[in-house]
């Protein structure tokens, strides 16, 4: 996350098209630790090693994961809103789609039939919903 706050203390709040290519880049990080600690968070409440007390400890004397879950997901939404506001910011001062970046009709004529013109080339893509970016690039990158 300090990376995360590095750029956004660096950038300038309304580039627009900076700062999609910066969260195809590095700052989906976040939101990707975020994912797998939700679901880390899930598997552990689910788990037989989560029996806590009524006094807010484990019943083996550990101290209750839940102040530490309940810190990172503040963390999480604080960086998240500024995040967001920034993108809002940056739409209302450029107007959307941003300039330069593909939208995802163009993307066919563009890219995929131009590649499948040079003569009986395969392609496959991937597509992938902009609320669910992390995921796609991670299977992506997991792929190849």
């Amino acid at each position: 996350m300090a990376a995360t706050r590095a750029y956004l203390q660096a950038e300038p709040p309304t580039d627009l098209t900076r700062l999609i290519a910066a969260y195809v880049g590095p700052l989906h990080a976040p939101d990707a630790a975020q994912r797998r600690f939700e679901m880390a968070v899930g598997a552990y409440l689910h788990s037989s090693e989560a029996p806590v007390s009524a006094a807010g400890r484990a019943a083996d004397g550990r101290p209750d994961l839940d102040a530490f879950i309940v810190e990172c997901r503040a963390l999480h939404a604080t960086l998240a809103g500024e995040l967001q506001q920034r993108l809002l910011t940056a739409v209302e001062a450029h107007g959307w789609p941003a300039t330069g970046v593909l939208a995802a009709r163009e993307v066919t004529s563009q890219l995929v039939q131009p590649t499948l013109q040079q003569g009986g080339r395969r392609i496959a893509y991937f597509l992938v919903d902009a609320l669910r970016f992390e995921p796609g690039a991670g299977a992506i990158c997991a792929a190849f």
